[in-house]
């Protein structure tokens, strides 16, 4: 996984350095172009941002990162390996190529991620249009919820739960579904379990405020919780990745729609972790990275299903789980007959 929390300092004419400042504006970073002192640049680790400054900046000494020195000149002739030529009008995309070859994660810049104004409509859901067209195997669906296998899955077992309503978030799901979703979700472990021989898996939804607003434009807004096999959990994503997540209970969860956040289930149907604080810096498909990286997938973004679709390993799972189904039909309960039974495959 790319490095976070990263301190680029710049060194050159001040004026320049006012310029490059202006236009570094990424989701990943937060500029700092005055005297600090205090906490403040530790706080913006913790927001798992890292900190674009100046090198005549004071109150960095005690950050623990080894400092990357970008020289700002107006013309081709510089000192150090990593510059920005002002002189050109591609700044950000020098900046870019820097952080890339140090094997940094700044996010997307601002002026490019933050296209979304509100919700989008049923019409503009990818997910609402599948589904009315019929479009999405479906493995189970019951009668608010469907799960299907999800484009670029590195891994076989990897299953989405999908609310049939287009909301945001599971924050937004009323009481009576919310015990609907853990009824699912109970059942499509025990789905998983018989299909894979697994017995932990990784739950997480990378939830959406209530407006979609700030949304990356190609992201997609409409509820969706992941299930994977995997042995990580929430603490484990805590203590590996340094993210700090607040344990909360089934029914507050809807207290959380207001901005987006990520949600990971704990170890029983009403243990959950979350973190929806909007200056915290998540990564793309950060939990995916994670996954990878546990299952040695650590070569060309092998996470991004922006990439690698994976169609085949998503087809195998559909397979795996229809036979799967047949096989142990004679045991299954009741609910899971009912909301699997038209779909599997003879």
């Amino acid at each position: 996984m790319k490095k976070t929390r990263n301190l680029f300092i710049l060194i050159g004419a001040t004026t320049g350095i006012s310029k490059v400042m202006l236009e570094l504006q990424f989701k990943g970073t937060t500029v700092i172009d005055d005297n600090i002192s205090g906490s403040r640049p530790e706080e913006i680790f913790d927001n798992n941002k890292s900190i674009i400054c100046s090198s005549g900046l004071s109150g960095i000494e005690g950050l623990h990162s080894t400092p990357i020195y970008i020289e700002v000149t107006n013309s081709s002739n510089h000192t150090l390996q990593d510059y920005i030529d002002t002189s050109k009008s591609d700044i950000v995309t020098q900046f870019q190529y820097i952080a890339e070859r140090h094997n940094c994660d700044i996010g997307d810049h601002k002026s490019n991620s933050s296209g979304l104004n509100g919700v989008p409509s049923t019409k503009h859901c990818n997910y609402c249009k599948s589904f009315s067209k019929g479009t999405e195997t479906i493995l189970y669906k019951s009668q608010n919820f469907y799960v299907v296998a999800t484009v670029g899955q590195f891994i076989t077992g990897y299953l989405l739960i999908i609310p049939v309503e287009h909301i945001m978030s599971i924050a937004e799901l009323d009481s009576s579904k919310r015990e609907e979703f853990i009824q699912v979700l109970n059942d499509i472990k025990h789905i998983l379990s018989l299909t894979y021989n697994c017995s932990k898996f990784l739950i997480w939804e990378n939830g959406t405020g209530n407006l979609g607003i700030g949304k990356a434009k190609d992201s997609v807004v409409h509820a969706h919780v992941h299930i994977a096999p995997s042995t990580l959990t929430a603490e484990s994503v805590q203590s590996i990745y340094g993210i700090s997540l607040k344990q909360i209970n089934t029914e507050e969860i809807s207290n959380y729609n207001t901005h987006s956040y990520l949600l990971i289930r704990g170890n029983d149907d009403n243990t959950w972790f979350i973190n929806d604080n909007p200056n915290l810096y998540i990564p793309r498909q950060f939990i995916r990275q994670l996954i990878a990286e546990e299952y040695g997938l650590t070569s060309n973004e092998a996470w991004n299903w922006r990439v690698h679709p994976y169609y085949a390993l998503m087809e195998q799972t559909q397979q795996d789980i229809f036979t799967s189904l047949k096989e142990h039909w004679a045991t299954l309960s009741y609910r899971i007959k009912a909301n699997t039974e038209k779909y599997i495959i003879d």
